[in-house]
């Protein structure tokens, strides 16, 4: 189904807004603003998502400045990051790269690459990482290395053994040398 621009447009901006509330509300929630000493919230993320998505729509027939609009709001969030970062000695980066992936969601939503319903879980899956960041932290801290290296032994076994392993069943009969005797 072919969505219209307009509602493409919709959707980056629900999406957007419903990022900046949880970022504002982490923020209200932990008593501080930004390095900047604004808070960065439903307003920001909102445009952050709309802008990707206009880059994105202009993608197909304006290509340079779909590229110049991306290019510029990358370049502007790392020089924020950088200025903000040195005058507050506050080296966190999480809300940039919440911007940056928001801005992408919304680029994603108005290009059609991937199915809408995927770009929303994607920012679902951004929403939950924001919102449990305690948790994920507590959860790191109390990760052992015996665990680690399971995950790792997992994830070899998923991922580089399991392709090559044929996709048939095999039997005792289906071995040329056995089912001789």
């Amino acid at each position: 189904m072919e969505l219209n621009a307009a509602l493409k447009l919709l959707i980056a901006l629900a999406v957007g807004a419903a990022i900046g509330l949880e970022r504002e509300i982490h923020q209200k929630k932990d008593h501080h603003k930004n390095r900047s000493g604004a808070l960065i919230g439903v307003r920001t993320f909102a445009f952050t998502t709309l802008l990707g998505s206009i880059a994105g729509l202009l993608n197909g027939e304006q290509l340079v400045l779909s590229s110049i609009i991306s290019g510029t709001f990358l370049l502007l969030t790392i020089i924020n990051y950088a200025i903000s970062s040195y005058i507050s000695r506050d080296t966190g980066i999480t809300t940039e790269l919440a911007a940056i992936i928001s801005f992408i969601i919304g680029f994603l939503i108005a290009i059609n690459i991937l199915p809408i319903p995927l770009v929303l879980s994607i920012a679902v899956v951004l929403m939950i990482i924001l919102a449990y960041k305690d948790q994920v932290k507590n959860m790191v801290e109390e990760l052992h290395v015996r665990e680690l290296k399971a995950l790792i032994s997992y994830a070899i076994i998923a991922v580089v053994i399991l392709p090559f392993l044929p996709n048939i069943s095999i039997t005792l009969n289906s071995i040329p040398f056995v089912s001789q005797f």
